[in-house]
């Protein structure tokens, strides 16, 4: 019977052959296949076929975890099973058992015989659509996913209505009811999800962009009560009502509210830092609300801009990321600005103030001299605060021509730099803030108003205060009534005129001030009915009385003078005053503008003045901004005028002769029809930043700006900014990664390749040490210094072609005389050169006696130069240029300093400076190192110098305002008596480390060890330290030692050497990479950007990309 069933089962071979051949074309005859009928069940018995060996099923697809039954057919019983690859599980009978994850499985059967066959199982996740189940308002939306089975998948509505597309975002129809998608895999495997549609609550507005720490309310149409409300990502509060409070920081969230029947709907919330803006003589600044940080763009003659004097804003590639902030130095705020007439000023959020660019008439508070901002080394910590006076701090800024006032916190008022006109309200015409005596800001008292003020305002060469009563005072210039006192008299300028200033306040009609902006020759205030009243010059009709004549000149005409109306229930909440227009913004948001338009700057798409002819104020219509659109805040320029928007977007329009309306190009906008409105665009302040406020800039075309990026607040110009207004300094290689790698071009020194053995760091500049002892400096050579040593008069050497190559000379040394090691300090103009005659000799800016030659004038040529005195048969084999100072190590390992010394950093007990007179290097003593110590190396920099000892440790003295002195604490040592010697501690640096290298940084110091690792301590605002953070070390108790970490360069990299800079430090690792972290505004890390490294966390380590080059 077994036998039969094999046969019969293997029958089917014979009839294929049959056939095959019949249909071959052989002849059979019809004989023939009765005779093989015939013989048939004979043939049947008599013969017997091989079977082949077969499994059952030779494909499988499974699911995970689930089980299947495998056969075995054919061939020669017993069977045997066995897996031959893949995952899963299989016994001795067939029975498999798929694993829990997907994958590919074989298995085998083998007869009796050793014949095989293979079966290939697949096994898929489960195909599932999610979720199995929503409930959905009509005509919303949602995203379904697939998971599991084999992609790519195909989505489809099998019944109800609505809609759903490739990528699983059904659409809800216009009508409640119960729709069934499916999801198809490419095997045919489906899914199904019931979607459940609904009148539920309908949230208004879907998304919403809001300043933080504000509320809004959120408004719903349908859905069935009562309504629950929850905030399901970010940050923010909602409470029963739907009123919704942002958070304190910026960032988005998603509020959702839900009915009692299940259905909801959700907005999105987008928070952010207000920004601020400022504008001035033909450029801008922003100080960014998310970020913090400041851009400034447009003209730029004298650096007002800080990115060395280039134009920004009149092309498109100046804007956006390319766009710098002002470089304010660390731990600064900004939450306020100004500009003045080629100057700029920041208000901290601690009530400090910087003031920057032209400073001549002592604009910056301090000093009178040069400009600040051109240079970067004059900004940053090198820009010092503006020195109000004791205890005092400010509250609000303001700038006119060459001056600056400042609300102080008590109510006060100081005004500061030019006073030709008494502008500054001491009753004289002397400048203040140009020195730290008899002028100083710091020493002159406050005006004599009378009264606390709680505003002010400056104009071109005038000044006012609305004080505590209301009631407004103004003094200085007066030549067109700007004063409002009925005459063209200058107040502010001889004995006792303050004081009638205080006596008589302006005549506002029997009303109060609420707010004042002061114009090149007129004032505005806002009276307390909401109306404006404006007075001065009125040429153009800025002061809106319907003509051209001045208000305030002439007796009687301030009791006489009309108040701007803007019509039925509006009414006037800010005032700004430009160079010859005013503007308003009303009630509803909207704002008007009058007066002067030849560039458009009233913004109403022509060129004609409004307010100088009868009837032109009441016709006056709001400004286009575009739909939707209203006035945060306002600010007018000398011709042009900048709005922050509700969108948080700024707007500029009128002159743009110097891009200070920041659109990448210089033409005027507002003159034409199509220019204003939905056509009128942003200003490209870069992502993640939004506009805070704004400063009133008079006589000028620079525009500044607080602004926020990312949650940090900055100061932003834009603009002419001639004098170094925007504050940054960048004419930067290394801010895009065009500028790397193959791209960087090698400095042309005009010599053979390979003579270069070693670069040395000048003021602004660089020196090549060559393999003949020759050297070629280049860079910053001011005339009167001749930095580079060679005999070139040139300012800059090396922005020209010409001037590198073969056109590049040599260091001048004198005849025969070989040069052993040449280099400067980044922060001092003067450069030393140790000499093959065993001379020491320094040239450059002297006024502290930093050259050694006791006296103060500047030396400017190496060959008549005498060689520093170091005393009787002494010369020097190691030196160090400081901040203004130099010391010098000797041939008998001893330590002699000279020079500058505000902080005991020469390292005598004392603050006395050294080599300003005769007499002086010749009493140089040896600096007490401790008993029997002596120096194998120096560094300085900022005021602190450090050395390296013979017992390989390592001590600093001098300034210690950042704990670079690794003592932790902050007290400056040196400065004082009995803090040398063995009284002044080794800086531990961990137990049993001793020091390979020193570094010295701008207030931080860093040390190479002897296990070839590195670490840093002091100050570390923008990641110097290289520890991912900010925190100072060494300032304080338990910071240095076995606690101060090493700096992480990359897994198993070792440090061959490290040099500290100007807040960055590099090193060069056991594989030759170069590595650098810490500020990178100009690109110094080398890294194709300008973002600062080490300064948050994963920014170090394998994660520091080396520099490219």
């Amino acid at each position: 019977m077994k036998r039969e069933r094999t046969l019969i089962h293997s029958l089917w071979p014979i009839t294929l052959l049959v056939s095959a051949w019949i249909l071959g074309g052989c002849q059979v005859q019809q004989t023939d296949l009765e005779e093989m009928s015939g013989k048939k069940n004979a043939l049947m018995k008599e013969i017997i076929i091989p079977t082949t060996l077969m499994i059952m099923p030779n494909f499988k697809q499974m699911l995970v975890n689930t089980e299947a039954d495998f056969i075995g057919q054919g061939g020669k019983e017993p069977y045997t099973f066995a897996k031959i690859s893949g995952p899963g599980t299989l016994n001795a009978s067939g029975h498999y058992i798929a694993p829990s994850t997907p994958g590919d499985t074989v298995i085998r059967v083998t007869d009796a015989t050793g014949s095989t066959a293979d079966a290939l199982v697949t096994i898929d996740q489960e195909l599932a659509l999610t979720p199995s189940s929503k409930k959905m308002n009509v005509t919303t939306s949602f995203q379904f996913s697939a998971s599991g089975g084999n992609a790519p998948y195909v989505y489809a509505v099998t019944s109800g209505a609505g809609s759903i597309d490739a990528n699983g975002v059904f659409t809800a129809p216009p009508l409640a009811g119960q729709t069934i998608i499916r999801v198809t895999d490419n095997r045919s495997v489906v899914a199904n999800a019931t979607v459940s549609i609904g009148n539920g609550p309908i949230i208004s507005p879907t998304t919403k962009k809001m300043a933080v720490s504000k509320t809004f309310a959120f408004s719903l149409s349908s859905g069935t009560a009562p309504f629950t409300w929850e905030v399901t990502q970010g940050g923010g509060s909602i409470d029963a009502g739907g009123n919704f409070t942002s958070p304190a920081t910026f960032g988005n969230s998603t509020v959702r509210v839900t009915d009692s029947l299940g259905y909801s709907s959700e907005a999105t919330i987008e928070s952010f830092v207000p920004n601020q803006v400022a504008t001035n003589y033909w450029s801008t600044c922003v100080l960014k609300g998310n970020t913090n940080d400041v851009k400034c763009f447009g003209f730029n003659q004298a650096g007002q801009l800080g990115n060395g004097g280039v134009t920004v804003g009149d092309t498109p590639s100046d804007m956006g990321l390319n766009l710098k902030p002002a470089l304010l130095g660390p731990d600064t705020n900004p939450v306020d600005v100004a500009n003045a007439y080629y100057g700029s000023c920041a208000l901290m959020d601690d009530g400090q103030a910087k003031c920057w660019g032209y400073t001549y008439y002592g604009a910056n508070g301090y000093a009178g001299y040069g400009t600040q901002g051109i240079d970067p080394n004059t900004m940053g910590a090198n820009l010092f605060f503006v020195p109000i006076g004791a205890g005092r701090t400010l509250t609000k800024i303001e700038g006119g021509y060459y001056f600056n006032c400042g609300l102080m916190d008590n109510g006060g008022v100081k005004c500061w730099g030019y006073n030709g006109y008494g502008q500054l309200g001491q009753d004289t015409t002397a400048n203040f803030g140009i020195d730290q005596g008899g002028n100083s800001l710091y020493n002159m008292p406050a005006i004599a108003l009378g009264q606390a003020a709680t505003k002010i305002t400056v104009g071109y060469l005038h000044a006012c205060a609305i004080l505590v009563d209301g009631s407004v005072r103004c003094w200085g210039y007066n030549g067109n009534g700007e004063l409002g006192r009925n005459n063209t008299v200058y107040m502010g300028t001889g004995a006792g005129q303050m004081a009638t200033i205080a006596a008589e306040p302006v005549n506002l009609g029997g009303s109060t001030a609420v707010d004042i902006s002061a114009g090149e020759d007129h004032t505005c205030v806002i009276l307390s009915n909401g109306k404006v009243r404006c007075w001065g010059y009125n040429a153009q009709g800025q002061l809106g009385v319907g003509a051209v004549d001045a208000r305030g000149n002439e007796a009687g005409e301030m009791a006489a003078l009309t108040d701007i109306s803007f019509g039925v229930g509006k009414t006037a909440v800010k005032i700004t005053s430009g160079g010859y227009h005013s503007c308003a913004i009303l009630n509803d948001g909207t704002l008007r503008c009058w007066g002067n338009n030849a560039a458009g700057q009233l913004g109403y798409g022509d060129t004609a003045n409004r307010g100088d002819n009868p009837g032109e104020m009441g016709a006056l219509t709001p400004v286009p901004l575009g739909t939707g659109k209203t006035v945060l805040d306002v600010s007018a320029l000398e011709a042009s005028t900048c709005a922050i928007l509700n969108d948080n977007t700024l707007r500029c329009w009128g002159s743009n002769n110097y891009g200070q309306l920041g659109l990448g190009h210089t033409r005027n906008v507002g003159t034409g029809p199509t220019d204003m409105g939905d056509n009128l665009p942003a200003v490209d302040l870069g992502p993640n930043t939004i506009p805070v406020k704004m400063a009133k800039s008079i006589g000028s075309n620079d525009n500044c700006i607080v602004a926020n990026r990312d949650g940090t607040n900055m100061i932003i110009c834009f603009g002419q900014l001639l004098y170094g207004q925007g504050g940054n300094a960048i004419t930067s290689v290394g801010v895009r990664n065009s500028d790397l790698g193959v791209n960087m071009t090698p400095v042309d020194l005009g010599i053979p390749s390979g003579q270069v053995k070693k670069i040395s760091p000048l003021y602004q500049g660089y020196c090549a040490l060559l393999q003949d002892d020759t050297a070629k400096c280049w860079g910053y050579n001011e005339p009167a210094y001749r930095l580079l040593g060679s005999n070139s008069t040139e300012t800059y050497v090396g922005d020209l072609a010409k001037e590198m190559g073969t056109g590049l000379g040599f260091v001048n040394a004198g005849f025969g005389v070989k040069v052993t090691e040449i280099k400067g300090d980044g922060q001092s103009p003067h450069t030393c050169a140790l000499l093959d005659d065993q001379s020491l000799r320094c040239i450059g800016y002297n006024v502290y006696g930093q050259l050694g030659q006791d006296t103060t004038a500047n030396y400017t040529y190496f060959p008549t130069t005498a060689p520093i005195n170091l005393g009787v048969g002494r010369s020097a084999v190691k030196f160090a240029t400081t901040t203004y100072s130099t010391c010098a190590i000797l041939d008998n390992g001893e330590l002699k300093c000279w020079g500058y010394n505000p902080y005991g950093n020469l390292g005598y007990g004392d603050t006395a400076n050294r080599g300003t007179g005769p007499g002086n290097m010749a009493a140089l003593t040896a600096i007490d190192l401790g008993t029997g110590r002596t120096a194998k190396d120096v560094c300085g920099s900022n005021y602190n110098t450090c050395v390296l000892l013979d017992n390989d440790k390592m001590k600093c003295w001098g300034y210690n305002g950042y704990g670079q002195l690794g003592q932790e604490h902050t007290n400056n040592l040196g400065d004082g008596p009995g803090e040398m010697g063995d009284a002044l501690p080794y800086i531990n640096l961990g137990t049993g480390r001793t020091v390979k290298q020193l570094g010295c940084g701008v207030n931080y110091n860093c040390a190479l060890l002897d296990n070839d690792k590195v670490k840093c301590w002091g100050y570390n605002a923008y990641g110097n330290l290289g520890y991912g953070n900010t925190a100072y070390k060494g300032n304080i108790v338990g910071t240095m030692g076995n606690a101060l970490p090493y700096v992480d360069v990359g897994t198993g990299r070792t440090v061959t050497q490290v040099v500290a800079g100007y807040y960055y430090t590099c090193a060069v690792l056991d594989n030759n990479d170069v590595k650098c972290w810490g500020w990178n505004a100009n690109g110094q890390l080398g890294l194709g950007h300008s973002e600062s490294i080490g300064n948050e966390q994963n920014e170090m380590g394998d994660n520091l990309m080396p520099a490219q080059f």
